[in-house]
C-alpha cells in the first residue's frame, strides 16, 4: 500500500501527478480520513476544474465521503475555486474540496480543501487530516465508484455575487482564461454589467494547450495583441482554476499582483476606507 509520505499538502492543498502519486487510491484515503474528522451529519461542498478526469475524481470522492456517512453537495460542472468557497459560506457547508492542480503542468491533478468561512484549510486542519493516514487505506472500487446523488448547479450564486461589486460600464475588455474553469462565470458578469468582452482560450483542453495555465509574461503575448489591435481597456489572465490572475493594462504591460493589490488599497483609502491593511509574508 502506497504511505502517506506520497501525500504531501502544500501552500494550497494537495498536488501530485496523475496516476504516480494521485490515485483513486490516495483521493480515496484523503475522503476517508476527511470524514473521519467530521461530526456526524457534516455536508462537504466539492466542485472540480477542467483538468484531465477532474470530473472523475470529483464523483468518485464525493461518493466515498456518502459511504462514509458524509452529506455531499457537488457541483454539476466545472467551477472556480473562489466559487467553491462562495458555495461553503452560502450554504453553511463544514468544508469545501476542489478538485484541482491550479496552475501545474497538464500533469498533474490536486485537492484543494476550504473550511467552513471559505479560507484556505489552516496548518492546524492539513496536520489533523494528514496525521493518521499511514493507518487510513482505501481498498474499494476506483474510477468506477460514481457519486448517485443530486449534482447542484453552484454558478448563478456566484455570478451574482460578481455583479454586485462590479460597476456598470461600457469599457472593452479581454479575458484569457488559458482553457481554466474561469470561463463562462466572469464573462457572464461582464456581458450583464454592459461591458464589451473579448475571450481567449476559453474552451475545455485538459492539455492546456500543451503548457501550463499560468499567467506570467511569457504567456500573456496573445492577451496583449489581442488588446492592442482591438484598442482594449484592460485585459486580465486566469490561471487553471481562476484563483489568480493578471492584469494588463491598456498599453500591453503586465502589472504584478503586488501592484495590483496595491492599487486595490490606495482605492479603498481614496473613497474613505479606514481600518487595517493586512498583507501575507
Amino acid at each position: 500500500m502506497k504511505t502517506d509520505k506520497q501525500i504531501k499538502f502544500g501552500t494550497d492543498g494537495w498536488r501530485a501527478i496523475i496516476a504516480e502519486e494521485f490515485t483513486f487510491e490516495n483521493l480515496g484515503r484523503l475522503a476517508r480520513r476527511t470524514a473521519e474528522i467530521l461530526r456526524p451529519g457534516a455536508e462537504v461542498a466539492v466542485g472540480y476544474d477542467n483538468r484531465f478526469f477532474s470530473p472523475e475524481y470529483a464523483s468518485f470522492f464525493s461518493a466515498v465521503l456518502e459511504k462514509e456517512g458524509v452529506r455531499v453537495d457537488l457541483s454539476d460542472r466545472p467551477v472556480p475555486t473562489p466559487c467553491v468557497s462562495h458555495r461553503v459560506k452560502e450554504k453553511g457547508c463544514s468544508l469545501g474540496a476542489c478538485i484541482s492542480a491550479s496552475h501545474n503542468p497538464p500533469s498533474y491533478n490536486g485537492l484543494k480543501i476550504k473550511e467552513s468561512y471559505g479560507g484556505s484549510a489552516s496548518s492546524g486542519l492539513v496536520e489533523e487530516l494528514t496525521a493518521s493516514l499511514t493507518s487510513t487505506e482505501y481498498r474499494g472500487p476506483g474510477w468506477e465508484l460514481k457519486f448517485k446523488g443530486e449534482r447542484n448547479s453552484w454558478g448563478e450564486g456566484y455570478t451574482e455575487v460578481m455583479e454586485k461589486v462590479l460597476p456598470s460600464s461600457e469599457l472593452k475588455v479581454v479575458c484569457d482564461y488559458f482553457h481554466g474553469s474561469g470561463y463562462p462565470y466572469f464573462e457572464r458578469a461582464l456581458r450583464k454589467k454592459g461591458y464589451r468582452s473579448f475571450s481567449l482560450r476559453e474552451g475545455r483542453d485538459p492539455l492546456f494547450g500543451g503548457g501550463a495555465p499560468e499567467p506570467r509574461p511569457s504567456t500573456l503575448g496573445g492577451l496583449e495583441e489581442t488588446l492592442r489591435k482591438e484598442k482594449a481597456d484592460i485585459g486580465f489572465g486566469f490561471d487553471g482554476d481562476a484563483d489568480r490572475i493578471a492584469v494588463v493594462d491598456e498599453k500591453g504591460r503586465m502589472l504584478s499582483m503586488q501592484a495590483v493589490l496595491a492599487l486595490l488599497a490606495w482605492d479603498l483609502l481614496e473613497k474613505g476606507g479606514k481600518g487595517r491593511i493586512l498583507r501575507t509574508v
